[in-house]
């Protein structure tokens, strides 16, 4: 996969060639956002709620997992990969979603405390 080929370009550079190992992840960096955006989009209800309901969350195959699990477990190793390569990205579009994902719920809690 063409992840796998970028983070070992990374990872096995020595210092000299450091900086053409960057310089070819950042080459493709914007789509390299794009897919991490939309594969984290993928794999929230709030986006993709028809799609994930349709998966198989009660059989189990072959390496004893659900249709659902196995969608999971690629999609954050996907994404695992791309935060390898662009680590501060990733934190910052992660901490957005929890942000926006948890802000109903501490209002919620809020409006509680406040006697609403």
């Amino acid at each position: 996969m063409f992840l796998d080929y970028l983070i070992g370009k990374v990872a096995n550079a020595r210092s000299d060639k450091l900086a053409e190992a960057e310089a070819t992840v950042s080459r493709y960096k914007e789509v390299l956002l794009m897919l991490l955006t939309e594969l984290l989009k993928k794999i929230q209800f709030r986006h993709n709620q028809s799609q994930l309901e349709e998966l198989d969350d009660e059989s189990l195959d072959d390496d004893s997992q659900t249709e659902w699990q196995a969608f999971q477990r690629n999609c954050l190793e996907i994404v695992a990969k791309l935060a390898e390569l662009l680590p501060g990205e990733t934190f910052s579009l992660l901490v957005r979603i929890c942000d926006n994902a948890g802000g109903g719920v501490i209002r919620c809690e809020n409006k509680g405390e406040e006697g609403w």
